[in-house]
């Protein structure tokens, strides 16, 4: 229920707190579905790590962005069980 406001001040500051939550919560779910149901491509320029010396630490670097939402990008190379060798990429929004 919308309390009564006779201040148009007070009404204005209301209205707009309104606006503001709602246009957060929805436009957080247009970006979930955008990734969720795949209705954006997702794109990623990795650049290579150069003078690894530790091994955890990934071989390729980037970052993509969903919306507004920026993501970092990390990639590692190994060998698999089948002596294949594979990229695995992982995603992490940014903080």
């Amino acid at each position: 229920m919308t309390p009564v406001i006779t201040d148009a001040a007070a009404a204005e500051a209301y209205w707009d707190a309104e606006y503001a939550f709602f246009h957060k919560i929805i436009s957080e779910e247009v970006n979930r579905q955008r990734l969720s149901r795949g209705l954006e491509e997702i794109e990623c320029t990795l650049y290579p790590v150069k003078n690894k010396s530790d091994r955890s630490a990934p071989d390729y670097v980037g970052q993509s962005s969903i919306g507004h939402s920026v993501y970092m990008v990390v990639a590692h190379r190994y060998i698999d069980s089948t002596g294949q060798e594979v990229i695995n990429v992982k995603m992490t929004a940014k903080p």
